[in-house]
């Protein structure tokens, strides 16, 4: 069926806790034993950080192998994820008096790749689909100012890492983010020298962490019946820098304008013989979409710096112009969305 759609950019602010997702990992590549405590949360989150050495493993695969290393969660239980990587020959541990402590922990040991054309390549494998947030750690100390650069399988373009510590991590300068979708139970990335950039210092690879992303979606009751039928509305995405969400339509009257009402938090109400319909506690837009063969999409991709928070509660409902419908017009079921 043909699609009339809206891409809609919004930048939000809120502040709320989290329910801490499965299949999280933190790994620091390194001398066994010398991994940050688990109270460490680097760029992401606390949680016991996985140690290896990260041997090269021949030949190349971005599958699993018998060498693999099994991960345990940030809680400390055993998984089935495993990890591996090809191109990384050399381990080292150095001192940068610009960090200490558990960021010291982390950065201080590393993989290096000094081939232009031969990077360092992650693989993890026996992953639960779905979307996930991985940080990639590729900061060379005492030589901060060499750039790396992070590519991963599937994902057109790169990322660059490099510069003075300052204090933190800091996206860009220490690691770098991602959204990675799997379908196949596996991400496999690369962190090698950019383009002109040189083979000594290399480039450094000092760890990861990943976390699963999905977002949490609720339906938050039935709409008003008109000409196309009773409309609905189905979400998919999180709303995260490089994952945005989509809103579709379906069962609306043809060639109607759909209004698309968005808020953040809600109180449901009763609406129209026990129909529940959002009331919005901090109204967030209002968008326009002309339906074609009953149905309709909007598009929101978050610009807030960082993407939205952990746990942010957003609500969609779509009213129809409809002269079948109560009042000349009809209202989709409303939908929630949370944030991981």
């Amino acid at each position: 069926m043909p699609r009339t759609g809206l891409v809609v950019s919004l930048a939000l602010v809120a502040a709320l806790a989290r329910a801490t997702a499965a299949q999280d990992f933190n790994v620091d590549v390194g001398l066994p034993g010398s991994q940050p405590p688990a109270t460490y949360a680097a760029a992401g989150q606390a949680g016991v950080w996985n140690s290896t050495l990260s041997a090269h493993t021949p030949p190349f695969t971005p599958g699993p192998t018998p060498s693999d290393d099994m991960l345990v969660d940030i809680h400390g239980n055993p998984t089935g994820v495993g990890f591996h990587q090809f191109g990384g020959m050399d381990l080292y541990t150095v001192v940068d008096p610009s960090v200490s402590g558990d960021d010291a922990a982390l950065l201080n040991d590393y993989l290096a790749t000094h081939s232009p054309s031969l990077a360092t390549c992650p693989y993890l494998n026996g992953l639960e689909n779905g979307t996930y947030e991985v940080l990639t750690y590729a900061w060379m100390p005492n030589n901060p100012a060499t750039l790396q650069k992070v590519n991963f399988d599937g994902h057109p373009g790169q990322t660059f890492i490099g510069g003075a510590w300052t204090g933190g991590h800091v996206e860009g300068i220490t690691y770098s983010r991602d959204i990675i979708t799997v379908t196949t139970g596996h991400i496999g990335w690369h962190i090698g020298i950019p383009s002109g950039g040189a083979t000594h210092p290399g480039a450094a690879f000092a760890g990861f962490q990943i976390r699963k992303i999905d977002s949490a979606w609720n339906d938050l009751g039935q709409g008003l019946a008109g000409v196309g039928g009773t409309p609905q509305l189905s979400g998919s995405g999180t709303l995260l820098p490089g994952d945005p969400v989509a809103i579709d339509l379906t069962n609306a009257r043809k060639n109607a304008v759909a209004y698309f009402v968005i808020g953040a938090g809600s109180v449901n109400l009763p609406f129209y013989g026990g129909t529940l319909v959002p009331h919005f506690e901090a109204p967030l837009g209002l968008f326009v979409v002309l339906t074609t063969d009953g149905v309709g999409e909007l598009h929101l991709a978050s610009t807030w710096p960082g993407g939205l928070p952990p746990g942010f509660s957003m609500v969609f409902q779509s009213w129809i112009d409809d002269p079948g419908g109560p009042f000349g017009f009809t209202a989709s079921n409303a939908l929630e969305a949370v944030t991981p």
